[in-house]
């Protein structure tokens, strides 16, 4: 069975990763599949790496003719769109010649898809891809699949302080040390996970390594996240890309959100996935993310410290 997903448009290393959970989905209910990816950006090593693809097929500046001809080639028995405003995707899985043509709902769907499924904005956002083919498969199975890394016998805390959408993302990786700090290494290890963006904080976070304990992990692979993040005992984060791995895991968690825009509470309702050990901290509306004190983000941490310990 061969079976074609159109992601979303968000060309952010996040908004890659939320697909996983959908893509392993496919290959638990399709177990013979052959999955290929369609996306409108160049940037696809994330599905690479994922190993649950046969290739990817990026359509950025391909007219319609051209990616209904693909299409129409590789005989598809299934496609899947996860872009219910795109006019561009709903032409082509109309033209396609796909046996079945799953979808959101959206003004056009009735004449696209064969499987129109409302998109709930209301919750996580990889589980809302999931519900596109009612998925029973638990959101954090496919990462069960890696390894674990600890990195100390200590307990590790993760420190993300990415945010790859724009500094107003971004909690001061200051306020992450003195936060760090005021946590103590004594019976903590911490591990900083940076990318190209965060190579500036080196210099910061080496000082503070040099009187306590933990490492840096800087611009490691999909799969090597994964092993390190199992080993994780607790993440304090920006809303930024790694971020998701560890949700997805389901994780001991505290993210930290922007309101600066005044959007914080739908950007929470999509990207934030509640559970038991999950918290979040946001921005007084309006307020820059950097307002919310190291005070008030040690508070949370004591508390899922203790949740943990029992």
């Amino acid at each position: 069975m061969k079976i074609g997903v159109f992601v979303q448009n968000r060309d952010f290393f996040g908004a890659k990763l939320i697909h996983i959970p959908l893509l392993y989905s496919l290959t638990k209910k399709y177990p013979d599949s052959e999955i290929i990816v369609f996306t409108p950006y160049k940037d696809n090593h994330i599905f690479i790496e994922s190993k649950l693809v046969k290739k990817v097929i990026s359509y950025n500046s391909v007219s319609l003719f051209s990616i209904v001809k693909i299409l129409r080639k590789e005989k598809f028995d299934i496609l899947i769109s996860l872009r219910p405003s795109s006019t561009y995707v709903n032409l082509a899985l109309f033209l396609s010649g796909a046996k079945e043509r799953i979808g959101f709902k959206n003004l056009i769907s009735f004449l696209s898809n064969t499987t129109t499924k409302i998109y709930n904005k209301n919750i996580y956002r990889a589980l809302a891809f999931m519900d596109v083919i009612d998925s029973e498969t638990p959101i954090d199975s496919y990462f069960s699949l890696f390894d674990s890394i600890k990195l100390s016998d200590k307990k590790n805390i993760f420190i993300l302080p990415g945010g790859g959408e724009g500094n107003f993302k971004k909690w001061d990786i200051e306020k992450y040390i003195s936060l760090c700090e005021k946590i103590g290494s004594k019976d903590f290890y911490f591990v900083f996970v940076l990318g190209s963006m965060e190579k500036n904080y080196e210099d910061d976070i080496k000082k503070f390594i040099m009187n306590n304990e933990g490492t840096i992990l800087f611009n490691k692979t999909l799969s090597d996240l994964i092993s390190y993040f199992k080993g994780g005992d607790l993440f304090i984060s920006n809303d930024c890309g790694p971020a998701h791995i560890a949700q997805m895991m389901k994780k001991t968690m505290l993210i930290l959100y922007s309101d600066f825009f005044g959007d914080a509470d739908k950007v929470i309702k999509e990207w934030f996935l509640p559970h038991n050990y999950s918290r979040f901290i946001k921005s007084k509306r309006f307020k820059s993310i950097n307002t919310i004190s190291v005070d008030e983000v040690y508070d949370k941490v004591k508390e899922l410290l203790s949740l943990i310990e029992r």
